[in-house]
This record gives C-alpha cells, sequence and structure tokens, in this order.
C-alpha cells in the first residue's frame, strides 16, 4: 500500500482492498498487479512497480490466466509500458487524462504506474 501511495499522490488502500477482492492480485518484492473480471473484459491494473524490470513477469504471468479480451489501461506517455503492451498484442484505442479541481495537485510518481484501475472502478 505504500508503494501505490508513492506512486499514486494520495492514499487509496481502503479502495485497493476493497477492489482486490473481486481481484487475483500479483506481488513480488516491489511489484503488484491486480487482474480483474469484467462484464465485458477481463481488466488488467493496476500494475505499480519501483523495479521496472520486474513488470514484464507479472504482466506475463497475468496474462496467462486471463481468458477472453483483456483491457489495459496505461498512462498517456508510459514508454516502457507501451512497448509491454504492444509486445502481448496490445493496442491503443483510448487516452486518459489525470484531472483535478482547485488547488490541490496530487503530484504521485506516475513512472511508477505501468497500468490504472480501469475508471468503471469508480
Amino acid at each position: 500500500m505504500a508503494m501505490d501511495e508513492v506512486a499514486f499522490g494520495a492514499d487509496r488502500s481502503c479502495w485497493l482492498i476493497s477492489v482486490a477482492s473481486d481481484c487475483r492480485v500479483f506481488t513480488s518484492q516491489s511489484t503488484f498487479g491486480m487482474l480483474r473480471p469484467g462484464s465485458g473484459a477481463t481488466y488488467l491494473g493496476p500494475v505499480v512497480s519501483e523495479e521496472p524490470s520486474q513488470v514484464a513477469s507479472i504482466v506475463r504471468e497475468m496474462l496467462s490466466i486471463a481468458e477472453g479480451r483483456v483491457f489495459w489501461d496505461i498512462p498517456t506517455g508510459h514508454e516502457l509500458s507501451e512497448q509491454l503492451a504492444a509486445k502481448h498484442g496490445f493496442r491503443p484505442v483510448r487516452q486518459l487524462l489525470r484531472m483535478w479541481r482547485g488547488d490541490a495537485n496530487v503530484a504521485g510518481r506516475p513512472e511508477l504506474q505501468f497500468g490504472l484501475l480501469d475508471p468503471t472502478t469508480g
């Protein structure tokens, strides 16, 4: 949870715990990812890592059990994730923008976010 808070820029541990109850969670020492069944596809994300070299193996493990269509929302401009996704046959279909209102900019560290928790989760 601490790694996610650094990457995302806010504490969302309660929400992640709630979402995780319907997911398969994959972890290594400095990486975690979730694979969640959805009504139209399986969702890969979030994927957060302090060690980019570990992301490929976690993603490969998640994809090895995913059935049917898989959606993977990647932060726009995250080249490592885009390359990894392309290697596994993904192609872009939309872009997501993080927006905020007011003066409170949640900084986070987007370079640690290799996959987003899809927007339909709330």
